[in-house]
């Protein structure tokens, strides 16, 4: 239960994040094994801004579960 409600969490804070970030985000994690540096040449971005993408994503996520659990503390 407690991690349906985080993963239903997760992905109202994944909506929120930019069409760009999410596309980002979904091309380096639906193809398993995919680097960044390919993940970049995809997207025509440098590979340093896809980890930034995918930093700001992560933390957007975490922010988000850990204020969901700290409510239902």
């Amino acid at each position: 239960m407690i991690r349906r409600q985080e993963l239903t969490v997760a992905l109202d804070a994944f909506d929120q994040c930019s069409t760009s970030a999410q596309n980002v985000f979904r091309t380096v994690y639906e193809e398993p094994g995919l680097s960044h540096g390919e993940a970049a040449a995809k997207l025509g971005l440098s590979v340093q801004r896809v980890r930034q993408v995918i930093c700001e994503v992560r933390k957007k996520l975490r922010r988000a579960i850990d204020a969901a659990e700290v409510s239902h503390d």
